[in-house]
C-alpha cells in the first residue's frame, strides 16, 4: 500500500526530526510498503499543500503531541473532503492518551494507533491489506458498530531487531538546533533508548512508558554511521 506519514507543523524556528514517524516509516518499508514523509513542520508547508501532497496513497498516517493536535484534525478533515476512502490513521502521544475521545470528535479519522507503534502498524497494515479483523491488533482504537480499543500492546523490549529509522525520507537540511548548539550543519538527532522511570509531574509518558530499555551500543553505533553516512550524500 502507498503510505504517507504526516508530521503536522508547529511552527517551530528550530524544526526536530521527527525520528518516531522516521522509524514506523523504516517498518513498513521493510515490509514492502511504499512510504513517504512529509515534515510540514520542517517544510513549512500549509494544511492545504499536504492535502494536495497526499493524493493518491491508500493511508494517511498522521502524529500529533497536543500543540499540534488540532492541525492534524485540520489535515484529516481536508483530505476526507477530498478523497473519503483514503484511510486515516492518527498516532503520537495525543490520541494515546485520548483515542475514543478522538474519534468521539473527529469522524474523519478512521482509527489510532496507541504507544509504540513499529510492530502494531505491521499487524495493521496486514489486516488492512487482507481484510482480517481488526479486534485481533493490540494497541489499537477503531470503529466497528461504535468505538472499540483493542488492549494495549506490550513495550518493545528489544530495540536491536528494529530497522534503522528512515533518514532518507527526511528533509536533513532543513532541522537545526537552537544557537549556539549545533550551528554546523546538516545535523540530526538519534534515539538510542526508550522508557523514564522518573515521575515528573508535567509528563505522562504515554508512548514508550516508565521502563527504561537501551540499544546495545553496537546498534548504537551503527546507526550513527547509517546516519551520517545518508546526510553526506
Amino acid at each position: 500500500m502507498k503510505t504517507i506519514l504526516i508530521n503536522p507543523s508547529q511552527n517551530m524556528h528550530y524544526p526536530q526530526p521527527p525520528l518516531g514517524l522516521a522509524s514506523i516509516a523504516a517498518v513498513l518499508d521493510q515490509k514492502g510498503h511504499q512510504v513517504e514523509i512529509i515534515d510540514a513542520n520542517a517544510l513549512q508547508l500549509s494544511e492545504r499543500e499536504i492535502v494536495e501532497k497526499v493524493k493518491g496513497a491508500d493511508v494517511i498516517c498522521i502524529t500529533a503531541m497536543t500543540p499540534a493536535v488540532n492541525s492534524a484534525i485540520r489535515i484529516a478533515k481536508e483530505i476526507k473532503a477530498e478523497n473519503p476512502d483514503q484511510i486515516i490513521i492518527l498516532g503520537g502521544p495525543h490520541a494515546t492518551i485520548l483515542p475514543e475521545d478522538t474519534l468521539n470528535k473527529v469522524p474523519q479519522i478512521d482509527m489510532i494507533v496507541r504507544g509504540e507503534g513499529e510492530k502494531i502498524i505491521v499487524e495493521l497494515f496486514d489486516a488492512l491489506e487482507n481484510k482480517k479483523y481488526l479486534q485481533n491488533i493490540n494497541g489499537i482504537t477503531y470503529r466497528n458498530n461504535g468505538i472499540k480499543s483493542t488492549p494495549s500492546q506490550p513495550s518493545i523490549v528489544d530495540l536491536d531487531p528494529l530497522p534503522f529509522p528512515a533518514y532518507h525520507l527526511l528533509p536533513i537540511h532543513k532541522y537545526k538546533l537552537h544557537p549556539p548548539n549545533g550551528r554546523k550543519l546538516p545535523y540530526m538527532a538519534m534515539m538510542t533508548s526508550r522508557g523514564c522511570p522518573y515521575n515528573c509531574i508535567y509528563c505522562s509518558k504515554p508512548i514508550f512508558g516508565q521502563k527504561f530499555r537501551a540499544q546495545s551500543p553496537e546498534r548504537t553505533v551503527d546507526e550513527f554511521k547509517d546516519g551520517v553516512k545518508r546526510m553526506m550524500f
